[in-house]
């Protein structure tokens, strides 16, 4: 007992900056993937709007034509 009292209860310095390189490499790996993720954002942001987008139904609607045929056109157009 008196023998824990005299140790101090501090982690091993090198256990310590391990800790400290595993959190910092996972955070360049994280800055790293948010990098290479902007184009595909600013093209979904861009492009895929939420307001620019109508639904099969509205479009068959508009044209006056059958939501099943538009479905069909674009399979075989596929």
């Amino acid at each position: 007992m008196v023998q824990q009292l005299q140790q101090p209860a501090v982690p091993a310095y090198p256990t310590a900056l391990r800790g400290w390189a595993d959190e910092l490499e996972g955070k360049r790996a994280l800055e790293a993937q948010v990098a290479s993720d902007v184009p595909k954002v600013d093209y979904h942001d861009t492009f895929i709007a939420d307001e620019d987008l109508i639904s099969f139904r509205t479009f068959a609607i508009d044209l006056k034509v059958g939501e099943q045929l538009i479905r069909q056109i674009l399979i075989d157009a596929k």
